[in-house]
């Protein structure tokens, strides 16, 4: 999200539209590289990472349409919160 946040900013900066691939997303092929290395099988890392992204689409985050991601109103106003959602489930005890 944070990563998307800051994208959608400098794509509103530059004049341009904010709606990116989701191949393009330096977190998300972090994050697929790192679930095998924790013993999660690659077929499984897959469906995580696909279960998470649907996760936050189902908030109302983002839209994701044919591989291309766009935030939502609400996922606007959540990114402008001093503490973000996410945030909050991450530090989670």
């Amino acid at each position: 999200m944070e990563e998307l946040w800051r994208r959608h900013q400098e794509a509103i900066n530059d004049g341009r539209q904010p709606a990116f691939h989701l191949k393009e997303f330096k977190c998300i092929g972090l994050f697929e590289r790192y679930l095998p290395r924790l013993g999660i099988k690659e077929s499984k890392a897959d469906s995580i990472v696909l279960d998470t992204l649907s996760e936050y689409e189902q908030r109302g985050y983002y839209r994701i349409e044919n591989d291309i991601v766009t935030l939502t109103d609400t996922g606007l106003a959540e990114c402008r919160e001093p503490v973000h959602d996410w945030d909050k489930e991450r530090f989670r005890i």
